[in-house]
């Protein structure tokens, strides 16, 4: 059978594997069919640079991203030198109006502001991940235009610790957007939480990275309601249990999958009873937890917090959740942990 012999629809469903310029380079000068198969309007680009000349860079952009606005689908790219000159001249506008998706690495800060607000025009944009190289003086002014997108569903945002804070207001009903899925991978406070997800209302799952010493939890804009927050994830250093717990409480949310990774010294963290107590009243119909506490064991003079001795994480509470309590010892720290217990089945034996 000749390859000649399959069906247009067929290649399309190969082709929803391969990358744009995998497909143009296979494909484009083969014969007219498939020169016409490539410039179909049923066919989605999926467009991702992974180009270490120059040259090259520059045919693809000139031969498959111009060429092809309108069939392009995602767009994933690192800001390499020489992308960085091809994209402070490409306009990402609404000749591209199929596009869905944006992931874009190591952007320099002074094109992130135009290239955010041409976003805007997207009729179709869904997903946007930026992770920014340098530090940005204006967080305000990138949330505001990462909020006004129209269209957006799932976001996550990028930059180095040192940024200034962001002082976003509260959000008014006008301003709030329908971002579902956030992914904050930069240190903020408790008020810049509260404040960032004012904005989502329709959040169902959301990620938190907290790094901030000495931060107050007496001055979040709480309480607020997160109806619709399902899934939440916390890393965070220097958080205690007393703030973690008053956070999650006076989100009103309904929360089914919990995890949270810390490094701060509070032994609390280790309390069974005291996580018994906290999720029988204010989680009940969560289904996952997993959680992770971190301790240095390089100090020779420091003893380790949690001895062992009885498992406190072992009562019915426990068992019927299959919710497992370990302790993993490193090099230079410790690892308590909890997770769901599984297994896998080899003849007659289970394996955790």
């Amino acid at each position: 059978m000749s390859i000649e012999n399959l069906s247009n629809e067929l290649f399309h469903d190969i082709f929803d594997y391969l990358e744009a310029c995998e497909i143009f380079f296979a494909f484009s000068n083969l014969n007219q069919r498939f020169h016409q198969l490539l410039n179909s309007s049923s066919l989605l680009l999926k467009i991702k640079f992974n180009i270490t000349t120059v040259e090259l860079y520059n045919d693809i952009c000139r031969q498959i991203v111009l060429l092809n606005k309108q069939q392009i689908v995602s767009i994933q790219l690192v800001m390499l030198p020489h992308i960085n000159r091809f994209f402070s001249s490409l306009t990402i506008d609404s000749s591209f109006n199929r596009l869905e998706s944006i992931n874009i690495q190591q952007i320099e800060t002074d094109l992130l502001i135009p290239f955010l607000t041409n976003l805007a025009s997207l009729p179709r944009l869904f997903s946007l991940t930026i992770y920014v190289r340098n530090v940005f003086k204006n967080l305000n002014k990138i949330y505001r235009l990462i909020f006004a997108l129209p269209m957006l569903k799932f976001h996550e945002v990028a930059f180095i610790d040192d940024n200034p804070p962001s002082t976003l207001s509260m959000a008014t009903k006008k301003e709030q957007s329908r971002i579902e899925f956030f992914n904050i991978i930069h240190s903020c406070t408790f008020n810049e939480i509260t404040r960032l997800v004012s904005y989502t209302p329709d959040l169902y799952h959301l990620n938190i990275f907290h790094t901030v010493q000495n931060d107050s939890i007496d001055r979040m804009n709480l309480p607020m309601t997160l109806s619709k927050l399902t899934y939440l994830s916390i890393y965070a250093i220097f958080i205690t249990f007393d703030q973690l717990e008053t956070f999650i409480k006076n989100i009103h949310c309904l929360l089914k999958v919990l995890h949270v990774i810390t490094r701060s010294e509070d032994i609390t963290y280790l309390d069974a009873d005291r996580w018994e107590r906290f999720i029988s009243q204010n989680l009940p119909q969560l289904e996952e937890f997993k959680f992770q506490y971190y301790e240095q064991t390089i100090d020779p003079n420091k003893s380790l917090t949690y001895l062992g001795g009885p498992n406190q994480f072992s009562s019915s509470f426990w068992i019927a959740r299959k919710w497992v309590f370990c302790a993993e010892a490193h090099c230079e720290h410790v690892i308590y942990s909890i997770h769901p217990y599984k297994y896998i089945e080899r003849g007659n034996s289970l394996i955790k």
